[in-house]
């Protein structure tokens, strides 16, 4: 079973399970510019629930 990753420290807690100088790459295998906080707002269904704020990686 594969565990998700919903914070930043479950994040941190799997980056840790790797050598401290392996390069990091998205799916494309382009590189990661930046890393970022962003905020989800909710302007669509549902609009109920407050603005979320995430770590974006670009």
């Amino acid at each position: 079973m594969v565990k998700e990753i919903n914070t930043v420290q479950d994040l941190i807690n799997e980056l840790e399970k790797f050598p401290l100088e392996m390069e990091v790459r998205d799916y494309c295998f382009d590189k990661i510019e930046e890393v970022k906080i962003k905020t989800w707002t909710h302007d669509n269904y549902p609009y109920n629930l407050p603005d979320k704020d995430y770590v974006c990686l670009e």
